[in-house]
């Protein structure tokens, strides 16, 4: 995992370093060698958000490094950190935080302050999803419903229209057609409900008894006007 941020590293490292000049990795910052070369030292580990989609997301992490240089002269030295910046920039995969480093940092390193600049490489791991097991078999279960359907109609055996039905506990209600027939969808068969019908400023109450067959024929004893 960390291999490949310091593989990176080397290959932002060989596209501006001349064959003298040394990579050093870690804590150990030279100073005051003959010989030029770039100071990279893990210095934190930042947590990245990976974006959403609908695949499983990689775990993200970004390491941030911090970049030195040295020699035998300062001015080869500050030279070659601004080579290793502009090299570092061109590289869409890399980050570069230009900001100044906070002097406790040097007293820690028991070090002077010097240039220096962030660098940032982000870490993926891909999450492996398990797989599903296949399907082997498959069960189907169903269920047994009755639908609830009739037709209102008078003493005299007329259809009455724009009666209210109601399917009491249910919530579920309908009004006649101009034939007195109505529907208020199913319901499981061994189930006893009370079915309410309003017609006329007149109401009745019956039963719609378990199993039972056929149509509901509801019969409203209406007053002759």
């Amino acid at each position: 995992m960390l291999e490949g941020a310091v593989q990176r590293i080397r290959g932002w490292f060989e596209s501006f370093a001349q064959d003298d000049t040394h990579l050093s990795m870690g804590l150990a910052i030279k100073t005051g060698s003959a010989e030029p070369g770039i100071n990279v030292h893990l210095l934190d580990v930042i947590g990245d958000p990976p974006a959403r989609d609908n695949k499983p997301p990689p775990l993200q992490l970004t390491l941030s490094y911090l970049v030195t240089a040295w020699s035998d002269d300062g001015k080869p030295a500050d030279d070659l950190l601004l080579k290793a910046a502009f090299a570092a920039m061109k590289d869409p995969s890399l980050e570069v935080i230009l900001a100044p480093t906070a002097v406790e940092l040097w007293r820690a390193f028991e070090l002077a302050p010097r240039a220096a600049f962030l660098l940032r490489v982000p870490v993926r791991v891909a999450q492996v999803v398990p797989r599903a097991k296949p399907v082997t078999s498959t069960k189907f279960v169903t269920t047994q419903v009755r639908p609830v359907t009739g037709v209102v109609v008078d003493h005299l055996d007329r259809p009455l229209m724009d009666a209210t039905v109601e399917l009491i506990g249910l919530g579920r209600t309908a009004k006649t057609d101009r034939r007195g027939r109505f529907a208020l969808g199913s319901v499981a068969p061994d189930r006893t409900m009370d079915v309410r019908v309003r017609a006329r400023e007149t109401e009745v109450v019956t039963k719609l008894e378990p199993a039972g067959a056929g149509q509901l024929k509801i019969i409203m004893q209406m007053t002759e006007e």
